[in-house]
């Protein structure tokens, strides 16, 4: 599902729910957590990215708001406003890579069929969207990529095609091309007082195993579903016992993404033979395909009751 699908659906959700005020465009200029509130300033800003359309601006360009909550969820990426104003740091990986993004069309229909590709730069993944078109998501090297950015799309396509090959058919047609620089963010703490990070303000990974979003989906389904048993959803007990029941998955799944990074930027030659040789008999064996297919599950001991298809409360 593109992105812009997705963000629509979830729009229309929040302004469809009862007893939610949507304050969009805005940031966090201010948050002072307390012992039984957190108190926010907020500043409307219309060059932010957030679609005003699906939204309800309650905040005029460069007014402020003063607002309390009981608990603060930051979910607003890796380099979360929320996070560094809770002060909670971050350690970060430079992994000197670059993900080059661009919507392509081939003469082939997607038909729901992801690729990925090991290349000598980092992985090369075409995902599927629901018109037959694809995402490419393309690591290069910084100064590379940079090239591909402003390649005319002929030149593009045929390096594209040339690295990728022909599993998903002829590239007929390129979208607008982006990028971004790869790391590994990983906040020192899931919680402070009154304070909740989920998604890429608490990690944000490496695409190489597409594992990012599903970590993110698990991380707020866990905190919602403590809080729909809870009195106060920011007691320093449901934030504690939050952290500890996402701790096994957050970090088993930060090690595998990270090692995958690593071992598929060796480029020795003994490391490359047994890279290859592990990948082809990954192939030929269903029984390895099933096991990585339940990685989307994560690597936690105690599932979310989302992800087990239960009702968020019993």
């Amino acid at each position: 599902m593109a992105n812009r699908h997705l963000g629509a659906a979830l729009w229309g959700a929040l302004k469809r729910a009862p007893g939610i005020e949507l304050v969009s465009p805005a940031r966090v200029v201010g948050l002072q957590p307390g012992p039984e509130w957190v108190h926010l300033t907020i500043a409307g800003d219309r060059g932010d990215s957030t679609d005003s359309t699906d939204s309800t601006d309650n905040l005029g360009s460069g007014a402020t708001s003063e607002l309390q909550a009981r608990l603060v969820v930051a979910a607003d990426g890796a380099h979360s406003l929320v996070k560094q104003a809770a002060g909670i740091g971050s350690s970060e990986r430079d992994y000197q890579q670059v993900a080059l993004v661009a919507n392509l069309a081939t003469d082939r229909s997607a038909r729901g069929i992801a690729f990925e590709r090991f290349t000598a730069t980092g992985p090369l993944a075409l995902l599927p969207l629901a018109d037959g078109s694809y995402t490419v998501v393309w690591t290069l090297a910084p100064e590379v990529a940079q090239s591909m950015l402003a390649a005319d799309e002929g030149e593009f396509v045929r390096k594209l095609q040339h690295s990728f090959g022909w599993r998903a058919g002829q590239i007929v047609r390129v979208g607008k091309r982006a990028s971004y620089p790869l790391s590994l963010v990983s906040a020192q703490r899931l919680r402070a007082e009154r304070v909740a990070l989920i998604g890429n303000a608490a990690q944000s990974l490496h695409p190489v195993a597409a594992q990012g979003f599903n970590l993110g989906l698990r991380d707020a389904a866990m905190l919602a579903e403590l809080i729909a048993a809870a009195d106060d959803p920011g007691a320093e007990e449901l934030l504690a016992r939050f952290a500890r029941q996402r701790a096994a998955d957050r970090r088993g799944m930060i090690t595998f993404t990270d090692q995958l990074v690593t071992l598929f930027s060796n480029r020795r030659g003994a490391a490359i033979a047994a890279r290859d040789l592990g990948l082809l008999l990954f192939d030929l064996s269903r029984t390895a395909k099933s096991a990585l297919s339940r990685l989307s599950w994560g690597f936690g001991a105690t599932l979310p009751r989302l992800s087990r298809g239960l009702p968020l409360a019993p």
